[in-house]
Formats: structure tokens, sequence, C-alpha cells
């Protein structure tokens, strides 16, 4: 009994003398990574913090938005879009205005391609090819608050160029195409107008800041889309004010000698609710709803909460994107939430 108690006061004694040694160990690492960080972000700030004086006024940008580049093979939803935009930079009683020219097409199919191929499910999403040329002007009541509108055209089925988009490219890689893309969405045209306020709520006062919070809120009205949106930029880096920063693809200016950050480099979460009243990718033209019993439609689910992590990098002339989305069910018929990566790039010039 004496041996068997010493036995275990000696395992007492090196497993709290293990333990104590696992904690050094762990409070060093934590330390030496804590340091690092300090380290690199102090560089980062040194580098990115420096001014140049020579600015552009315009910025070209190419934007794709794919699923497949999640590497899941689903290929389903919110699946493909492609998006050009311009844009030019004026200034109007010393305050800064932007003026942009987007043209787009974006794709929507049911779930998983493999499942419907292979009959296991049917279409739980309406497909639909959206095709569409978009105005917008922004201007920047001062140096963080942004109030702008969009005006928008399109048209869906057919005439959107989705489905022969999509086979197209499905047989130039020897993938099967979806079979549902008969049942669309039909051909249709619409036109929308959206408002835009954004306003930073917290952040450091200096000129490159290292975090911020910048609420935005917008609205749209159409025969394709009425919805309410809002949601909040989460940034953390080293960035510019918004009428100045790649945030808002606002690293433009019609001054020819303006003071902006060499470089931009942050982190950002964007969370973001929307409250649909219409969606034509689900329910077709407002004024022309589908009457065609072959045509598969859904009704819209009333909030739709997005998740969007992404980071951004701008320079002298260059700028890039990386963003990854997270999405509810926008329709009642959908069985699963979801998601696709965003890739931007942009030149100014």
């Amino acid at each position: 009994m004496q041996i068997s108690s010493l036995n275990k006061k000696l395992l007492e004694h090196i497993y709290a003398e293990k333990l104590q040694n696992n904690c050094k160990v762990y409070f060093h690492e934590l330390f030496s990574i804590k340091y690092l960080f300090i380290l690199f972000f102090s560089l980062l700030v040194s580098t990115c913090k420096a001014q140049i004086n020579k600015v552009y006024k315009n910025t070209f940008t190419i934007t794709t938005d794919n699923d497949a580049y999640l590497f899941t093979s689903k290929d389903g939803y919110y699946t493909n879009g492609i998006f050009f935009q311009f844009s030019k930079a004026f200034d109007k009683k010393n305050l800064k205005i932007i003026k942009r020219i987007e043209v787009g097409q974006a794709l929507y199919n049911s779930r998983d391609r493999l499942s419907i191929i292979r009959q296991l499910e049917d279409a739980d999403r309406p497909y639909c090819g959206y095709l569409f040329t978009k105005y917008t002007r922004e201007k920047f009541i001062n140096s963080n608050q942004l109030l702008g509108y969009d005006i928008e055209a399109g048209v869906t089925g057919k005439w959107s160029l989705g489905e022969q988009f999509q086979s197209w490219y499905h047989g130039n890689i020897g993938v099967n195409n979806f079979k549902y893309w008969a049942m669309q969405i039909p051909n249709s045209f619409g036109m929308n107008v959206t408002a835009r306020y954004a306003s930073t709520m917290a952040s450091s006062d200096k000129q490159y800041q290292l975090f911020k919070i910048v609420p935005i809120a917008e609205a749209t009205f159409g025969n394709f889309f009425i919805n309410a949106k809002a949601g909040a930029y989460f940034c953390m880096g080293v960035f510019e004010k918004n009428e100045n920063s790649v945030l808002f693809n606002a690293r433009i200016s019609s001054k020819k000698e303006s003071e902006f950050l060499k470089k931009e480099f942050f982190v950002y979460a964007y969370p973001q609710l929307t409250l649909q009243g219409y969606n034509v990718t689900l329910q077709g033209n407002l004024f022309n709803q589908p009457k065609d019993t072959t045509v598969f439609t859904a009704t819209p689910k009333a909030f739709v909460f997005q998740q969007k992590l992404g980071m951004l990098y701008a320079t002298r002339r260059w700028q890039g994107r990386f963003e990854m989305v997270l999405q509810s069910q926008e329709a009642t018929t959908q069985r699963n939430p979801g998601s696709y990566i965003r890739l931007q790039i942009g030149y100014s010039y």
C-alpha cells in the first residue's frame, strides 16, 4: 500500500511537471506568434502608408464568380457570373463623383448537376440566365460617406445567352450539361433602380486606418427585382478613407495631384441581410409572369442571409479581390444554402 501511494505521488508529480512544461511551451509559442504578427503588421503599415501623388482617372475591372472555385463539383444555385466594369472619376463642387458602366451575365441552376443527370433528384431551384447592363453614379458627401444609385436593364431566357454559354463551356471541358434548361425562366426584359448609402461608423482618425466598420443600406425596385438590403463591412488592415479606397473601387481621382496611400491591403467580413419582395430569377417578369406550366418557378424566401469573407490589395495601378460568399436559401424549394468564390482584378489609367 505504501509503495502504491509513493508511485501515485510520483506519477502526480511527473504529470504536474509535464503539464507545467507544456504550458510554458504553449505560451512561448503564443507570444512568438503574437510578436511575429505585430512585426508583420508594423512592416505592412510602414510600406503602405507611403504617399503617392500621381493618381489615375479611370479604372477597368473584371470580376468572375463561380462555385467551381470551391472544388465541390456541385455546379449549382448561383453557379457562374462574369462582369466588366468601367469607372471614371469627376469632381463637382469639390465633391468626388464616380460614374460607372457595367455589363455582366449571371447563371442559376438547381443544386447538384451530377444528381440531376443521374436522376437521383429533381430540380430544386429555377434555371435562369440574366444578362444586363448597369449605370452607376456615386457621390462621396465627405471622405467616409457615400450616396449612390444604379439604373439597370436586363433580359432573361434565351435572350440572356445563359443556356448557350453554359452548354458551350461544359462541352469544351468535357462535362455533361444540365437537362432542365427547357424549364428556364422565359424571355423577358426588365429594369430596376437601386439607391445606396454607406458611412463609416467606427475607425481610427489616421489616414491609414487599421480598423473600421462601414454599414451599408440599399433598396431596389423594378419589374425584375424588389428588395431591401442592410449589412456592414468589418475591415482590418491598412486602407484609405472610403472616397479613395479600393473597398469602393475608388482609387481614382479627377485631380492631377492627389494624396493616396501607396498600397492598401486588408481583410474583411461583410454580413448582409436581404428582405426579398420579388426575384426574377425565381419568378419571371413581375408584369408578365410565366403561364407555361413547363416553366419551373419558385417562391422566394422573405429573408436571405449572406456572409462574405474577403481580402483586398491595391497598389498604384493594380487592384485585386478574393472573396468567399456563403448564402442561405433564396427559394422555398432550395434544399441547401449556396456558396461561391469571387475573383476580381482591376487596372487604373
